[in-house]
């Protein structure tokens, strides 16, 4: 896979996003630095960003087709909706706005290569996580940091701040726990609802 954007945060946060559950991501920060990696490697599907230096992303998405017909899927990811009906002249590519709904860009993923998700067997329904919540609840600016992370679907962060809370209080680690099976199967609308939950427990 090709990622192609001139945010380096982005391109941070998608490699973080894609690159656990088994893609082999290549990164480029401009649209001639994508069409050469795409030359060398021939991806199965490209992300590009619309707003890049060089070459924009319908200009990049034109050549790629020209150079390797319909074998890349495409996926545009931009901000910029008023874009979106551009995608139709390309009949098969696919649009996914910024900020990312990570659910849609995994969905979005799924139909453009015919991909099968295998999840893990260990995920905890959002009920689960919240009946087994410790007598001493999660601090509310614990919470807050996790909804943020969840919003912008920063797995990284997302895990970090669960080992940040599970190191302050081990009687948060069923919790925790929960909350991490949720993340690491991409389940990010029951790891909302749970937190939500659990914030919802700590409103004064």
């Amino acid at each position: 896979m090709i990622v192609a954007d001139d945010d380096p945060a982005h391109l941070d946060l998608l490699r973080e996003l894609l690159t656990p559950i088994g893609f082999e991501l290549h990164s480029a920060p401009d649209g001639v630095a994508c069409l050469q990696t795409a030359a060398s490697v021939a991806p199965d599907l490209a992300l590009l960003d619309l707003q890049m230096p060089g070459k924009n992303g319908w200009e990049v998405a034109e050549a790629m087709r020209a150079m390797n017909g319909r074998r890349t899927a495409i996926i545009i990811v931009s901000a910029n909706v008023d874009e979106l009906p551009k995608v139709h002249e390309f009949h098969d590519m696919a649009f996914v706005v910024k900020p990312i709904d990570v659910q849609l860009l995994l969905s979005a993923i799924q139909q453009a290569i015919g991909l099968e998700w295998i999840y893990e067997q260990d995920g905890a329904a959002p009920q689960t996580a919240v009946a087994g919540a410790p007598a001493a609840p999660i601090a509310a600016e614990h919470l807050d940091d996790l909804h943020q992370l969840g919003n912008i679907g920063y797995v990284r962060g997302i895990e970090a701040k669960l080992d940040e809370i599970v190191d302050a209080n081990p009687a948060h680690g069923a919790v925790v726990a929960d909350l991490r099976a949720l993340v690491r199967n991409f389940e990010l609308k029951r790891y909302m609802a749970t937190v939500e939950a659990l914030r919802d427990r700590v409103a004064p």
